[in-house]
């Protein structure tokens, strides 16, 4: 239900929140001396992809985390084609990520999180007001990419629907605690 502690948990996977007990990932605390290095594996997609875009383009959208960590053009522009391609948002790349779709929207939002290559994504209600056809192909996609590159994928989601297309593994919280798995 809202207020369990969904988007909380994001939070302190994150680092944006302390947590009083201890969190591992990647068999690292999660604490200030690691906080770095663990937030380069993980990406996150939220379920307002308004408040993330900070370009003019979709192409610029994409290059922008990598141009931050002093990454080549040449690469830039390769992860640029091959992740485009991947989420068909090759047609948007000169388009202004504000004038999407909704839909059109979170998938420029996934392909920004999967320019980082993190080893675990982690969705935020990032499928709750998408329509049925954009939520199903993002979650064949989400399913393909962990077969075939072992993502490990987090979703949070009020979406039974959701859950049972995609999860193996499912725990219900509520009141900050997880009360069925």
């Amino acid at each position: 239900p809202n207020g369990s502690g969904k988007t909380t948990l994001v939070k302190l996977l994150s680092g944006l929140l302390k947590s009083y007990n201890d969190i591992y990932i990647f068999d690292k605390p999660l604490n200030k001396k690691n906080l770095n290095e663990i937030r380069k594996e993980i990406g996150f997609v939220f379920d307002v992809p308004d408040n993330f875009f900070a370009c003019e383009t979709v192409e610029d959208e994409l290059a922008f985390s990598l141009e931050n960590m002093a990454v080549q053009p040449s690469t830039i522009k390769k992860k640029i084609n091959e992740i485009s391609k991947l989420l068909k948002l090759d047609k948007y790349l000169k388009r202004n990520p504000m004038e999407l779709s909704g839909g059109e929207k979170q998938k420029v939002a996934l392909a920004c999180a999967l320019m980082l290559e993190p080893r675990i994504l982690i969705l935020d209600e990032a499928t709750s007001a998408l329509d049925p056809d954009t939520t199903s192909s993002i979650l064949s996609l989400l399913k393909h990419l962990n077969k075939t590159i072992g993502l490990t994928i987090l979703i949070i989601s009020h979406q039974m629907s959701v859950v049972e297309e995609i999860c193996n593994k499912v725990a219900v919280i509520d009141k900050s605690q997880i009360v069925e798995q």
